[in-house]
């Protein structure tokens, strides 16, 4: 079994997954919206889950979510009802263009459904506040092969030993990928960062009550063991 298929069965014994973990996760299962899943997506920038969370309620109540009322709407209309969500200028302004581009929420769905995750990635990121993280949270929502990483990911990996320090965002994405099966990619992505969450954190790490410390060169080192 796979390195990391065998810390995720760890981890589902000792880590429950709540809907309101993920909002892109929650979004894309209420209603299957391509759209509103990277409206989520975009708003879970750099903050807190609840906070994107309040935002998306705010822009739904206020606004809404669907390309032609975003395309109308005021841009500081919108950047003052996602407020809570943080940055909330520059994800406003990023909100703005994925409707413009894609005024139409099909034009979305063909282009994730067209299993070329290449072309998706290059249209994707050309929008402004955009990047690679947000595309891919899209992906495997939609069922591609990929794990996105966050800060809390990417920490972990490296504590694992998966990961060496100087090692990029596709670097470490690469060297998850190769020790688990893709038809986890999904549950990984989530629990890994349920795991730096609750445990492996920045400073102070919980490795003692960790559930995988078994498998941590970090704890290995650090506890002598």
């Amino acid at each position: 079994m796979p390195l990391l298929d065998e810390i995720l069965k760890e981890l589902k014994k000792a880590i429950r997954i709540s809907e309101h973990d993920f909002i892109a996760y929650k979004v894309f299962r209420e209603n299957g919206s391509s759209f509103k899943t990277l409206i989520a997506t975009i708003l879970s920038q750099n903050t807190r889950e609840n906070n994107a969370f309040k935002a998306y309620e705010q822009l739904e109540k206020s606004i809404g979510l669907d390309p032609p009322k975003i395309i109308e709407a005021p841009l500081d209309k919108i950047a003052e009802t996602i407020k809570p969500a943080g940055l909330y200028k520059l994800k406003a302004k990023a909100i703005k263009e994925v409707a413009k581009k894609f005024p139409r929420e099909e034009d979305l769905t063909q282009l994730l459904e067209s299993k070329d995750p290449g072309r998706i990635r290059e249209a994707l990121m050309n929008i402004p506040g955009v990047g690679l993280k947000t595309v891919d949270v899209l992906l495997v929502n939609y069922g591609y092969p990929v794990i996105p990483l966050d800060t809390h990911i990417q920490r972990v990996a490296r504590r694992l030993g998966i990961a060496d320090k100087g090692d990029n965002y596709l670097n470490i994405q690469q060297k998850l990928m190769t020790k688990a099966s893709p038809e986890n990619f999904l549950e990984l992505h989530l629990y890994l960062i349920k795991l730096g969450r609750l445990y492996c954190h920045a400073n102070k790490p919980a490795c003692s009550k960790c559930p995988v410390n078994t498998y941590c060169k970090y704890f290995k080192k650090t506890s002598n063991f």
